[in-house]
């Protein structure tokens, strides 16, 4: 029989136990407590190796996954919209790229760069950019556009930023009156500079972007790191707060995230961040993933072909890396639907290791992701969804020891006892 389902609260509830010891998990999908967008989630395109115009591999990847939001970085270089990343190529037609996207019905955030990188934008450029843009036929009505990206980065104070942030939506504006700027894609995050930012641009903010990175300076151990994935959450909840004070729009997005902005970051013994290619990963960004949507944030994973830091392998393959399970548990990579557009209410005792977030799908069911963060036990639950007329369930579950492999899907399952082995990311699907 299917059993009721439910959401997460506000902190989705926790718990850790023995096998034999079923948590209690109650979804209650009467209950809304939060919306979000189908468009909230993605990943950056970092434009290195390849795109998805150029391999057909990787396009083919990312379709199968999901992902409906994409970051891309352009500049004006040699005369052309090219790609914007420091060291990036000069040769890629980044018009046509976004137009790729917009095609399929991506979410696509640009952000502006200089000439030569992230910030040395000389007068006109941006305006030059978005006609540019235009007269290829990207549809502006339905393309986001940033400030440039990490100016703090580029050692530019906040007010340097912020008339940085101007002159770009000045420049846009030309092109496309009315037009709205999301900024500053500061570094790390700061509320006291991100309010400033927003409170400077006023009507020209369409919503304020961050990235936030588990680690980088300093390795973490996974139980730190793992214990953390909340506040990111409470940063995005944190923001929109400042922005509704502020009478300005309270979009807010982590626009760029992962397990460490850097493979060789200090981690023992040898200073290199192996975690990136086993299940932690997965765990860490689905679980912060949860907590950003629930707090009615977007989310940009760093980035689709990076070498660790990688949704995709860099090889022609294109092959899912840790990362992509992470992210699929939301969007169901082809696999079940997508999540939709409501957060609802869940129930359960508190505990360390299990985490549980409930979410519309696409099919006027629901999704409920169950997150085990235990690096040594399984834990068992006992799963009841209430308000939902579903009339069937799957359930789709990680394998810790092959983090890149396809979730299987469980055989003849059930929502009394259901096992979820240590560090690993299960999906209950009701349709």
């Amino acid at each position: 029989m299917l059993q009721t389902l439910g959401a997460c609260s506000a902190m989705p509830w926790l718990g850790s136990l023995r096998i034999g010891d079923a948590l209690k998990i109650v979804v209650d999908c009467r209950n809304s407590i939060g919306k979000t967008s189908p468009r909230a989630l993605g990943y950056n395109v970092t434009t290195f190796t390849r795109t998805a115009i150029d391999s057909p591999a990787l396009a083919a990847a990312e379709t199968q996954l999901d992902g409906r939001y994409v970051r891309i970085p352009i500049g004006l270089r040699g005369g052309r919209v090219t790609s914007g990343a420091s060291g990036g190529p000069t040769s890629l037609d980044a018009c046509a790229l976004i137009r790729w996207y917009q095609e399929r019905r991506f979410r696509v955030l640009v952000v502006l760069a200089g000439t030569s990188t992230d910030v040395d934008l000389h007068p006109g450029d941006a305006a030059t950019m978005t006609r540019m843009m235009a007269a290829s036929g990207v549809d502006l009505n339905d393309l986001e556009i940033s400030s440039p990206n990490e100016p703090n980065n580029k050692k530019l104070s906040l007010e340097q930023s912020i008339a940085l942030a101007k002159m770009c939506s000045d420049e846009v504006r030309q092109v496309k009156p009315g037009k709205r700027l999301w900024g500053p894609a500061w570094t790390w995050y700061d509320r006291h500079a991100l309010r400033e930012f927003a409170k400077a641009m006023g009507d020209r903010l369409a919503g304020v972007d961050f990235h936030n990175y588990a680690m980088g300076v300093k390795s973490l151990s996974t139980a730190d790191a793992l214990s953390q994935t909340s506040n990111w959450g409470k940063e995005v909840s944190e923001v929109r707060e400042d922005l509704k004070g502020l009478s300005v729009p309270d979009q807010v997005s982590v626009s760029e995230l992962n397990f460490s902005w850097r493979f060789e970051d200090g981690t023992p013994p040898d200073g290199k961040n192996r975690r990136f290619y086993t299940a932690v990963n997965t765990v860490w960004c689905a679980s912060v993933v949860g907590h950003i949507l629930q707090a009615r944030g977007s989310a940009a994973i760093y980035g689709n072909q990076n070498g660790a830091l990688g949704v995709f392998s860099e090889d022609s393959e294109a092959t899912p890396m840790p990362a992509y399970w992470g992210l699929a548990p939301w969007t169901g990579a082809s696999l079940f639907p997508h999540f939709a557009d409501t957060f609802f209410e869940v129930q359960s005792a508190a505990g360390p290791s299990v985490e549980a977030f409930a979410v519309s799908n696409e099919v006027n069911g629901a999704n409920i992701v169950l997150i085990q963060k235990s690096e040594t036990a399984s834990a068992a639950v006992d799963l009841q969804v209430n308000g939902l007329s579903a009339r069937s369930f799957a359930v789709w579950q990680s394998n810790p020891d092959k983090p890149m492999a396809h979730p299987r899907r469980l055989a003849a399952p059930s929502l009394s006892n259901l096992v979820l082995p240590k560090m690993s990311v299960t999906t209950v699907v009701a349709t």
